[in-house]
């Protein structure tokens, strides 16, 4: 195996997330709806299909990734665009009024 892959950690806590499945949801029927948190920022983004749910997961780690490499400097406070899904939208907010 290629040293350069193995880590101490393969799981790191920075990229750990909960996934919630919205009550409508239907997976038999092919309707993935829900929410996504980053468990280190409580970053959250609401998720309507498969393609938003990666398109959530992968904006939630670039913020993570970019968070760690300006630690010590100035918080960021860029949004990362992404389909319909608001990443870091505040609870409770309306999902239909973001598309």
């Amino acid at each position: 195996m290629n040293d350069a892959l193995q880590s101490t950690q393969p799981y790191p806590a920075d990229r750990s997330f909960v996934l919630k499945l919205h009550r409508d949801a239907d997976l038999t029927g092919g309707e993935l709806r829900g929410r996504i948190v980053h468990l280190v920022s409580d970053e959250r983004g609401d998720f309507f299909g498969s393609a938003e749910l990666l398109l959530t997961l992968g904006a939630l780690i670039e913020r993570s990734a970019t968070a760690r490499s300006t630690a010590g400097t100035a918080a960021v406070t860029t949004a990362v665009p992404t389909a319909a899904a608001d990443v870091g939208a505040p609870r409770g907010s309306n999902p239909a009024a973001r598309i």
